[in-house]
């Protein structure tokens, strides 16, 4: 270290010991995830999972964004998921996983197979291109992804838990998930009572 006077002079170099780590990487921000599924005449229907979520621009490129979902029948209205369910975790016996890689092509985030991206503007009311509409650091996306079936012959209720995180175009790990592994974004998707209704569904921010 040195200082500078008024008239320009310069102090005598000083050492001093500083022992620090580098900032952690910015995690996306989940904003809602929904859980949709439709009576098509069998007690297996297609379903769709939507999640809002945003990602830092600001200081790094984003290379890609991972969003890890476990999906689990559910008991009553009220039921937690079964022990063991995470977003680095095997599914415990009767539930399964839906993760999704989504890449980015530059300003460009890539629709999951079978799914949608839209890129939303700095309002996030607005689709619009790619890029710069959407601003200049934290930028805003809705993803649809099939799941592509729930089966409701022994339960009524199906929960997801999910959690995503960002990769950077920097060298070392990615992000940490989002929200942390003990408080992930949850929907449910109910079967309505009679085989001719269709499931209803239920909406929750992350």
């Amino acid at each position: 270290m040195a200082v500078q006077a008024v008239f320009g002079v310069w102090s005598l170099w000083e050492d001093a010991l500083y022992t620090g780590t580098e900032p952690a990487l910015p995690a996306p921000r989940l904003i809602s995830l929904a859980l949709t599924s439709m009576y098509g005449g069998s007690t297996t229907c297609p379903a769709q999972l939507e999640v809002e979520f945003s990602v830092d621009w600001g200081v790094r490129t984003p290379t890609h964004v991972v969003l890890a979902c476990v999906l689990y029948p559910m008991a009553s209205a009220t039921a937690l998921p079964p022990a063991g369910v995470g977003p680095q975790l095997v599914a415990p016996p009767g539930c399964f996983r839906r993760d999704v890689l989504l890449t980015f092509d530059d300003d460009e985030l890539e629709p999951p197979p079978g799914g949608t991206v839209e890129h939303l503007d700095t309002a996030r009311e607005e689709i619009v291109a790619p890029g710069p509409a959407q601003g200049q650091e934290g930028r805003r996306y809705r993803v649809r992804r099939p799941v592509p079936s729930l089966d409701f012959a022994a339960t009524r209720r199906w929960g997801a838990e999910l959690w995503a995180r960002s990769h950077f175009l920097v060298v070392g790990p990615p992000s940490a998930f989002s929200p942390d592994p003990a408080h992930p974004a949850r929907a449910t998707a109910s079967q309505a009572p009679g085989a001719a209704k269709r499931p209803a569904t239920k909406k929750r921010p992350g």
